[in-house]
């Protein structure tokens, strides 16, 4: 059992046969993750820059896309500051430095709290907030709680979301599964324009196609089967969305559970709003199956 930084700002944590690190200066993001033995994610930045690939990023206020950056709240129009084109992407949190408040180790797990404070009042998103991220490591799964408080005198919109690339020796036949209500139809731009009802269960092999798809949930939970390992990936959210992408790198594909889909401060669906001195709390799991 074992938890330590060390001089690039990881995080290490340790559990039996199961290992994790996680950026401080990346957003708190989680770079490194073995359960049981068993390779989940890896440093993907090796492959693909972490600023292009936002990899494991937790994203706030908003997740995806917001289409030009734009959004009206309160009959007040906000821009976002942003260079990715005509759209602000992933939101806000992937660049901050979080700090290491308490670790804690027991006879199940280890685990690590972490905080980022904004006072910054940046451009598009003027309000104060707090985000703690609590790690805890077992040997077969992890779990990230996230909690956000509206440290404003004022409320504001927002969604919430996580962007994990796993790591498979062979993607395309890896198998994805989920109950899905709907799968969200995108323009060119990846903004939504309609919702397209489903059938219930989806169960498909990830294939050579490029995707780059979000769907509607029934429920909290996707499950990946692949080669070397299968693991779920859980929610404690009521209303969910999955986003899954599929890398131009392969052997990787991006599993991104969120509360909200693209664009969604201006289509409300998913979209939350937070009062002043009130905290959200979300909790994801990654589980691997049968340990």
């Amino acid at each position: 059992m074992e938890l330590k930084n060390n001089k690039t700002n990881l995080i290490h944590l340790e559990f039996g046969n199961s290992k994790a690190d996680i950026s401080l200066c990346n957003g708190g993001a989680l770079t490194k993750l073995l359960l049981n033995g068993k390779e989940i994610i890896n440093d993907f930045s090796k492959e693909e820059p972490y600023l292009k690939s936002y990899a494991s990023a937790v994203l706030f206020p908003f997740v995806n896309r917001v289409f030009k950056g734009e959004y009206i709240y309160k009959k007040e129009k906000y821009t976002f500051d942003n260079s990715h084109g005509s759209e602000a992407i992933h939101g806000l949190l992937y660049n901050k430095k979080f700090t290491e408040i308490k670790r804690r180790t027991t006879a199940d797990n280890v685990s690590v709290k972490l905080l980022y404070i904004s006072k910054e009042k940046v451009i598009g998103f003027p309000y104060d907030y707090s985000v703690e991220l609590i790690y805890t490591l077992y040997k077969d799964k992890i779990t990230l709680d996230v909690y956000v408080k509206n440290e404003d005198d004022k409320s504001f919109p927002f969604t919430i979301g996580w962007h994990p690339y796993f790591y498979t020796e062979n993607r395309k036949d890896s198998l994805l599964k989920f109950d899905s209500k709907s799968i969200i139809v995108h323009n060119e731009k990846m903004i939504p324009i309609a919702m397209k009802d489903l059938d219930g269960k989806q169960n498909f092999l990830i294939g050579n196609q490029n995707r780059d798809n979000c769907y509607e949930l029934k429920n909290g939970k996707a499950s990946l089967i692949t080669s070397n390992y299968s693991i779920d990936v859980k929610s404690s959210n009521n209303n969910n969305f999955l986003q899954v992408y599929t890398s131009e790198i392969e052997n990787y594909i991006a599993i991104e559970p969120v509360t909200g889909i693209a664009n969604s401060f201006n289509n409300k669906i998913g979209l939350k709003e937070l009062s002043s001195q009130e905290t959200f709390n979300i909790k994801w799991t990654i589980q691997l199956q049968n340990g």
